[in-house]
């Protein structure tokens, strides 16, 4: 099973778009893992992630 981190940027990634605010269970999710995560991902996913944890900080 996908960690909360690893699901979040799968789904920018596949869906091209962000989730809505519903569709994400935001308390499990550690920012500073994400963050470092999201290096491996392209610099769109990364400014698409940047918006989502904008509006949760």
């Amino acid at each position: 099973m996908a960690k909360p981190e690893k699901a979040i940027l799968d789904t920018l990634y596949f869906r091209g778009s962000n989730p809505v605010e519903d569709e994400l269970e935001m308390t499990e999710v550690d920012m500073k893992k994400l963050a470092g995560q999201s290096i491996k991902y392209t610099g769109t996913i990364r400014k698409k992630l940047e918006s989502r944890m904008n509006i949760y900080s």
